[in-house]
């Protein structure tokens, strides 16, 4: 086989595994850049909201609206829930009271 073929494949291989790791890694790099971009403000004014409306189980409401949002392809309203689920939790342990297990 000729050197110029092998350079040729070697070369699509290379394009190829390159386009994968760039997709894999926008995928995965994904959450953490929409959470940069979420004001700290409006992640503990959603959960001071919850756990004012929903006294019993604001976790299970934060939950839900991270579900509907997964459905709906929000990208960056499933991140804000999230981070309201992780605050959420982070005041009940604070407070004592045990978190949902989710």
């Amino acid at each position: 086989m000729p050197h110029w073929l092998w350079f040729s494949l070697f070369g699509l291989v290379l394009v190829a595994v390159a386009a994968f790791v760039l997709v894999i890694g926008g995928i995965l790099a994904e959450p953490w850049l929409i959470a940069r971009r979420i004001p700290p403000q409006e992640i503990e004014a959603l959960a001071e909201r919850l756990m004012r409306e929903h006294p019993d189980d604001p976790e299970e409401q934060a939950l839900l609206e991270e579900h509907a949002a997964w459905h709906r392809s929000r990208a960056r309203d499933r991140v804000l829930w999230s981070l309201v689920r992780r605050e959420i939790r982070r005041r009940q342990s604070d407070a004592g009271r045990v978190p949902h297990p989710s």
